[in-house]
């Protein structure tokens, strides 16, 4: 099989990201009372034809799977920062506001960025991590 290269990686993280934004909150915001939901002549009369359809976008199995093998990716990481970079270029924040968030220059973070990838692909080629990487493989159809 071929290996694993930080451009999957960082198509691995993003999805992962993506997944995250779209798992339900891990507390209820409600609040739960005893009086049950009434659905009164109005709510019958506005339910067809006057509003549009909301739809909800559910996850898929292997979305989930995928989300799961990226926390167990952030493990390997030997530093927190480096978590807490790749995380947030999986969400899709600047270089520059990374550059004031972690004290460096643009090109300094850019640069720690791509190491903290290299150092996770060496050490999924390791043989320990052999079917962490076939099923990184797996899941991302590589």
């Amino acid at each position: 099989m071929a290996e694993v290269t930080p451009k999957d990686l960082m198509v691995a993280f993003q999805s992962a990201a993506r997944t995250d934004r779209r798992l339900p909150h891990w507390m209820k915001k409600q609040s739960v009372t005893a009086w049950f939901d009434v659905n009164t002549l109005q709510d019958a009369k506005l339910a067809y034809g006057y509003h549009d359809a909301e739809y909800t976008v559910r996850l898929s199995t292997s979305a989930v799977s995928l989300w799961e093998l990226c926390i167990y990716l952030f493990l390997l990481m030997p530093d927190v920062d480096m978590r807490r970079l790749v995380w947030a270029r999986a969400n899709n924040f600047g270089w520059k506001e990374l550059s004031r968030r972690f004290g460096y220059h643009r090109s300094t973070v850019y640069k720690k960025y791509l190491l903290s990838l290299y150092l996770l692909c060496d050490d999924l080629d390791k043989e320990k991590n052999k079917k962490t990487r076939q099923k990184l493989q797996q899941l991302l159809n590589i």
